[in-house]
């Protein structure tokens, strides 16, 4: 359902949100149709505080200021969504962010850019989990 939202919310404002909304939900029962908007209304308010705590374009400069900001981002989604409902949600890809950072802070090299060390840690992560062959 968090990637339903997330699409929803992502291509569709105002009317042709409700509409969508309005279509998607037609063949369900009353509550969960009522819960599937809740969800919405939780995420687009999410987004809206997401976006304001952390602006686009703003990324950290470090990889300590990226595992600060997935704390906050943590604290947020429980806020909004409730702690045990938040860390179904956002788990896995917490955990994922969190390796990636790690792993970025490992590399110690001056003069590689954040977006290097990103991408060398992208690479490092999927070779531990066995996603590219070494």
């Amino acid at each position: 359902m968090r990637l339903r939202a997330e699409a929803l919310l992502a291509l569709h404002e105002g009317d042709a949100l409700a509409a969508r909304l309005d279509a998607e939900l037609a063949g369900l029962p009353p509550a969960a149709a009522a819960r599937a908007r809740e969800l919405v209304a939780q995420f687009e308010a999410y987004q809206t505080a997401q976006a304001a705590a952390f602006p686009p374009g703003r990324a950290p400069l470090v990889p300590e200021e990226g595992l600060a900001q997935l704390q906050a981002m943590q604290a947020l989604r429980a806020s909004h969504f409730g702690a045990d409902a938040a860390r179904q949600m956002f788990a896995q890809d917490d955990a994922v962010a969190r390796r990636i950072l790690e792993l970025m802070r490992e590399d110690t090299s001056t003069t590689r850019s954040m977006e290097e060390k990103a991408m060398r840690a992208q690479v490092r992560y999927d070779l531990e989990r066995g996603a590219v062959p070494p």
